[in-house]
């Protein structure tokens, strides 16, 4: 009897998550049983600190360090301020002067280490799923092909941008006033720009949630919004010439910085990232004998 309850649960969890995903097409690579924590490698940093979302501590940081989810990206308000991100799928971000960055959460299937230079690769080395906040300030991405059951998705105060591959540009400046304005432009590729809902209003029923534009290779789309929270969305429109220009010279410059990691150099930075994730979980209890008093508190549990 327990066989075949053992059995039915496991095959209705089966069901269950063949429902919530599609299976993997047969180019795809095979998905792990979970998802580990990816890594993202400071390859430039200049004026930059990261905070722990979960503690508040900020440290400075340095070209080198690895960090993963959970954290943000602080640069400073000084001029040259700037840290070029490389994501172990491959994305290569320039978070410029004056910004913040929530790593919110990124996610990778396990993948083979070998010599190959990242920067040759035409898709993301595996699955992954990566979800940022551009809290304030302005970025620009250069963002791999991704796997057909890949996320890569940026949200801010002025919209949100569903990636699939591609090289983009957002940004998010608050005015005085308390509004604030922001521009989503593309250089290479087509993303899906969701402009923010508006600010629900008391005894007014909640305006519908905005659809997506689709914005194409050399458009540009500029969003205001007020400080009542209503926001002014311009129509997609070419970029200017010097705009697209900008976007390039800096996706150009992040990619000279990354061209010779190798997927080795990536998979070692998993592994720190794996490391740190495993010093910070609890040990496992050990099973009390019978009879055997408790043990007092640990005064260095990360519990108390």
């Amino acid at each position: 009897m327990r066989q075949l309850l053992l059995f039915c649960l496991v095959a209705g969890m089966v069901c269950g998550c063949s429902q919530l995903a599609p299976p993997p097409g047969p180019s795809d690579p095979t998905p792990e049983p979970r998802d580990s924590t990816g890594a993202i490698i400071l390859v430039s940093a200049s004026g930059v600190t990261i905070r722990n979302n979960a503690t508040g501590a900020v440290k400075p940081a340095k070209a080198g360090d690895v960090t993963h989810d959970g954290h943000t990206v602080i640069t400073g308000k000084e001029r040259g301020s700037k840290a070029v991100l490389l994501f172990s799928n491959g994305t290569v971000i320039t978070l410029e002067e004056d910004s913040k960055l929530n790593l919110k959460t990124f996610t990778q299937t396990k993948f083979k280490a070998t010599g190959d230079k990242i920067s040759a690769l035409e898709q993301e080395p595996s699955v992954s799923s990566t979800f940022l906040d551009l809290e304030v300030g302005e970025l620009v991405a250069d963002v791999k092909r991704g796997n057909n059951r890949s996320r890569f998705d940026v949200s801010s105060s002025i919209g949100t941008i569903g990636i699939r591959g591609t090289t983009f540009a957002l940004n998010a400046r608050p005015l005085p006033g308390g509004s604030l304005r922001g521009i989503a432009a593309v250089g290479k590729g087509l993303v899906h720009f969701t402009p923010p809902s508006p600010r629900p209003t008391p005894g007014i029923p909640n305006p519908p949630w905005p659809h997506p534009t689709s914005l194409s290779q050399g458009e540009v789309m500029s969003v205001a919004v007020t400080a009542a929270g209503v926001p002014v969305v311009s129509p997609p429109a070419p970029a200017p010439a010097a705009q697209l220009a900008a976007m390039q010279a800096t996706v150009s410059s992040g990619n000279k910085l990354t061209a010779e990691i190798t997927l080795n150099t990536v998979a070692a930075a998993l592994s720190e990232v794996a490391a740190k994730a495993k010093k910070r979980l609890p040990p496992p209890a050990r099973p009390k004998e019978v009879g055997e008093e408790p043990e007092p508190d640990d005064p260095d549990s990360p519990e108390r």
